[in-house]
């Protein structure tokens, strides 16, 4: 189990550690290791402790202060987790405090040599690669898509259409798919259809406020209902 300094902050962790266990809290809680589970802490019973929000967040603080070495990079970034990862952080620090804990992980990477697989992947994700190459197939719908086309039209490349598509894609052009194609509208098939047209009655709402009976549903909601002037004026 990886030992603490001997330091005011050692001092300061326990005192609210202590005084945690003493107490029970009915509000908001949060349940923190007292030795962290990345310096070889437990999910034990005796190594867990339940704390307001402060205290769990100070607590990390004071933790970066009471270990040296690989230890307090790992302190350093449990804090950087708590307030800086997007989606998961739970405390805004002050301008001061941010200020602080960046210089802290970065001191705490310095001189700390990586390892041969790290370099690789840094080496490819500067590359923008991944490792594993892409098909001409996909290379080509990628090429598509960064020139504006469409993904229907960006997945059909490289491909042909069949003799029976093409036969059904040149009968839709023409209409021909159209039970009426080749068939003329007497006179009086026209007239009916427009008479029909003519007679179909026009839509008409009515306001909820004023009960004016309004000619159309924009009308409706831009000068009635909610918006209405008689609502105004009460």
């Amino acid at each position: 189990m990886t030992l603490f300094l001997n330091n005011k902050y050692t001092t300061i962790y326990y005192q609210i550690i202590d005084r945690a266990k003493a107490r029970v809290l009915e509000s908001y809680k949060e349940r923190h290791h007292i030795i962290p589970k990345s310096l070889g802490g437990t999910n034990n019973t005796d190594n867990l402790v339940e704390l307001t929000a402060r205290e769990h967040f100070i607590c990390h603080l004071l933790l970066t202060k009471m270990v040296n070495g690989p230890s307090k990079r790992s302190m350093c970034y449990a804090v950087w987790q708590m307030t800086h990862i997007k989606g998961r952080e739970r405390y805004k620090p002050s301008s001061r405090m941010y200020n602080m804990l960046r210089k802290k992980l970065s001191e705490t990477y310095k001189g700390v040599p990586k390892s041969e697989q790290a370099k690789r992947n840094m080496s490819l994700a500067h590359q923008g690669k991944t490792g594993t190459p892409h098909t001409e197939e996909h290379k080509q719908y990628m090429s598509a898509l960064y020139k504006g086309k469409s993904k229907n039209y960006a997945s059909f490349l490289g491909k042909t259409h069949s003799a029976e598509t093409k036969q059904k894609q040149s009968l839709i052009k023409q209409g021909k798919n159209n039970p009426m194609y080749g068939r003329k509208r007497s006179a009086d098939a026209i007239e009916r259809s427009r008479q029909a047209q003519l007679n179909i009655p026009k839509p008409t709402f009515v306001c909820n406020c004023c009960g004016k009976t309004v000619g159309g549903k924009s009308n409706l909601l831009r000068w009635h209902n909610d918006n209405c002037k008689e609502k105004q004026n009460y």
